[in-house]
């Protein structure tokens, strides 16, 4: 069976576009995501923690969003950093005590 789009290129995101538009939701109300904040819309939604971090993650390394440490300034992440952070195919919360600062979306 052939796909009637099998011949369009068609750009596809590497990340969940659905959470993608619920996190720049939940930023424009605060202006920043901090790990607790990213824990209460998980719950709230009843979306695993690692998915939503995961799509963050890539945003970042696709310069839509960017980190910036508990000084505030903003720290590169590179797709070696994001790999080492799973374990088992998963970002644990325990695995991200080094971000402990906030999340902004940039573009």
């Amino acid at each position: 069976m052939s796909s009637y789009y099998a011949n369009e290129n068609i750009d596809v995101p590497e990340w969940d576009v659905a959470l993608e538009a619920l996190l720049v939701e939940e930023c424009r109300k605060n202006e920043f995501l901090d790990l607790d904040q990213i824990q209460t819309m998980a719950a709230a939604y009843q979306i695993r923690f690692d998915d939503i971090m995961i799509t963050l993650f890539e945003l970042i390394l696709h310069k839509h969003w960017a980190y910036y440490n508990d000084e505030g300034v903003m720290v590169g992440i590179c797709r070696n950093d994001v790999n080492k952070l799973y374990k088992n195919g998963r970002i644990h919360i325990e695995d991200l005590d080094y971000f402990d600062g906030q999340w902004r979306f940039i573009s």
